[in-house]
């Protein structure tokens, strides 16, 4: 396999998670919308992107949460 095709099987790997991450954050926002913003974003990504990430990735998305607006 050729490096680009890796690359870009890695490209749509990461956008297929993003979209997941964003659809969970928007359903959960549906559903309750007196949800806090930080507890949404928290929640999703533990259902979503946790999985993916090791413990350096986790503990920064853990820094980021509390800057979301």
């Amino acid at each position: 396999m050729s490096k680009s095709l890796i690359r870009n099987k890695l490209i749509i790997i990461t956008k297929v998670r993003m979209l997941h991450f964003t659809l969970a954050l928007l359903l959960k926002l549906a559903k309750d919308s007196s949800q806090r913003m930080e507890q949404a974003v928290e929640e999703s990504y533990n259902t979503t992107l946790k999985l993916w990430h090791g413990w350096i990735s986790s503990a920064t998305f853990k820094v980021i949460i509390p800057l979301t607006p």
